[in-house]
């Protein structure tokens, strides 16, 4: 366990002002941003994700240094303290069982009255020993429990910070993510901007050639209040921004329907056995 926190996690005083990955990452992804300019959709994408990149090299960084303090050190303590003492005593008392063994040993082989009450002799210091080294050795050991319970708290916390520690992290990646809803999509020599506000139609920005109108037909608006399965029409082409949504053309036919908690402006839609999230305003109901 202390080489995972102390080598793995980066913990070694030689390591306490160096960056971890993340920071790293952040590091470089803000210097690409800067030379792509932060003006860019591009170049300003990598910035944001390079800022929250960097809050999540913080909150690894206190993870790891809370999780040493309230789960490692103490289990240490434990095991530099009181459990050599529980070895020391414990070679002791098998120290006290050699010489009681060579006691009885002496004992029976004493031939002479003399040599037999001196033996007899020894083996009464040698018992009496014996159980009093029994007797701490004992005590100690049932300290063990004790120290088990404090041992088992430490390791709840530890999950309890790691807990927190994700739950921060998801937090900051849903930010994230909803700020990177918004992005220019490129396709050739135009570039649509797509939005998740909602009632939010798709935009052309510099683009040389007309925007793609969308399909005319007998479908009607996408209504958000609308629940069940039930088929759509893509609109207008829609490429995929975040490995869950799913890129879509025009005049495609999908099976869309709501998931608990997903966000109001999407929906999951399902075509020849690939899924994915799609924007409700590239679609319409059939």
């Amino acid at each position: 366990m202390e080489e995972v926190f102390y080598e793995k996690l980066e913990l070694k005083k030689d390591h306490a002002g160096r960056m971890n990955n993340l920071e790293l990452l952040a590091q470089a992804m803000s210097d690409a941003g800067e030379e792509f300019g932060s003006t860019t959709p591009y170049g300003s994408a990598l910035v944001k994700i390079a800022q929250t990149e960097q809050k999540l090299g913080q909150a690894e960084r206190e993870f790891v240094t809370s999780s040493a303090s309230q789960t490692l050190l103490p289990i240490r303590r434990f095991l530099e303290g009181d459990m050599k003492t529980i070895q020391k005593e414990r070679k002791v008392l098998n120290g006290k069982r050699l010489d009681l063994d060579a006691c009885k040993s002496r004992l029976r082989k004493a031939k002479t009255v003399e040599s037999q009450a001196a033996a007899e002799a020894d083996l009464r210091v040698a018992q009496a020993e014996f159980d009093k080294q029994v007797e701490i050795t004992k005590l100690l050991l049932e300290g063990i429990q004790t120290a088990h319970n404090n041992q088992l708290k430490c390791l709840r916390d530890f999950v309890d910070l790691q807990m927190s520690y994700f739950a921060q992290a998801h937090q900051m990646m849903a930010d994230l993510q909803r700020e990177l809803s918004g992005t220019l999509t490129f396709r050739g020599s135009s570039a649509v901007l797509v939005t998740t506000n909602a009632g939010s139609v798709p935009t052309h920005a510099n683009s040389t050639s007309a925007p793609p109108k969308p399909v005319t037909g007998t479908g009607k608006p996408f209504d958000i209040s609308d629940v069940g399965t039930k088929q759509a029409r893509v609109i207008l082409d829609y490429d995929a921004v975040l490995p869950q949504e799913m890129s879509v053309r025009q005049n495609d036919v999908l099976i869309v329907y709501r998931l608990p908690g997903l966000d109001p402006d999407y929906v999951m839609a399902e075509k020849g056995g690939v899924r994915g999230r799609v924007p409700i305003s590239f679609l319409e109901l059939i």
